[in-house]
């Protein structure tokens, strides 16, 4: 459905964002989720790829961004389309 009907809504953008800010807001609430983050970041120099995104990089997410990196990813040389 992507790649031959993709529509980008901004309203769906948001309702991602959202549920990406509540998981990292509830991260303090569990102790597994909150030592996973601290060792991860430990563990990464806190690089940004391997660890949650903070709010701050969540916020400036964009709906053209976001497009383009996950079309950037749906390319024919990465895909396996199974029928059956």
């Amino acid at each position: 459905m992507i790649l031959q009907h993709n529509v980008w809504l901004e309203d769906a953008l948001d309702r991602a964002k959202q549920l990406y800010l509540s998981h990292y807001h509830a991260m303090p609430k569990s102790l597994e989720r909150a030592t996973a983050h601290r060792l991860m970041r430990a563990m990464f120099n806190g690089e940004e790829r391997f660890i949650e995104p903070s709010p701050q990089a969540i916020e400036k997410l964009t709906l053209p961004v976001v497009r383009e990196a996950v079309m950037q990813q749906l390319v024919p040389s990465n895909m396996e389309v199974c029928l059956g």
